[in-house]
């Protein structure tokens, strides 16, 4: 229902202490849009802030219909928590699962319409890319962004990307998971990506 976000995620992020960054992902794929979520999730006071948006992993499961009524909610929960609610997301592409995921295109229409709310709320996006890199690139490149356009979470693919990210004014973050020892690529794209990027 119009009342309802699927998936809804909450990518929590931190303005000036690195002890304070939290992830929170609601992954039970119904989750009910109300004020009290972004008001659980988000406490400016303590640098935790809300992205709403709907995870590409739950498209297989949804109508459009309830994808833009989901979206359209996003404007009066900005006007109520401005302080809160600062990005849209998690959003995006993914590839490999072919059976449980939405085509490509129907990925890139959604991100589409997550880029024009994001823009009419003059927010960054959240964008979440797994195993298709080349056609988030292709999508990202055909739409309008906001400005700044946001942030490539969890990269973890080749520094050959970084570059083309970071012209279509992405910032790139990188998950535990490039500590690893055996995680050479993220760690090589790492030190491609221009410390003002990070």
């Amino acid at each position: 229902s119009s009342s309802q976000i699927h998936d809804l995620t909450h990518e929590v992020r931190y303005t000036s202490r690195p002890a304070e960054i939290v992830r929170i992902d609601a992954d039970g794929y119904v989750t009910p849009l109300r004020e009290g979520n972004v008001e659980l999730i988000a406490d400016p006071a303590r640098g935790r802030f809300a992205a709403l948006g709907v995870h590409p992993h739950a498209l297989a499961a949804l109508r459009d219909s309830e994808v833009t009524a989901a979206l359209d909610q996003l404007p009066g929960l900005r006007a109520t928590h401005p302080a809160r609610l600062v990005a849209v997301g998690e959003v995006g592409f993914a590839g490999g699962l072919a059976p449980v995921l939405a085509s490509p295109e129907r990925q890139a229409r959604v991100f589409h319409w997550h880029a024009e709310v994001a823009v009419a709320l003059g927010l960054p996006l959240v964008v979440h890319v797994l195993r298709a890199h080349e056609a988030a690139l292709e999508a990202l490149s055909r739409c309008t962004l906001p400005s700044p356009a946001g942030v490539i979470h969890s990269y973890s693919v080749s520094a050959e990307r970084v570059e083309r990210y970071a012209r279509l004014g992405f910032y790139l973050s990188f998950a535990g998971a490039i500590t690893r020892p055996r995680a050479k690529r993220p760690a090589l794209a790492a030190r491609a990506v221009a410390p003002e990027r990070l």
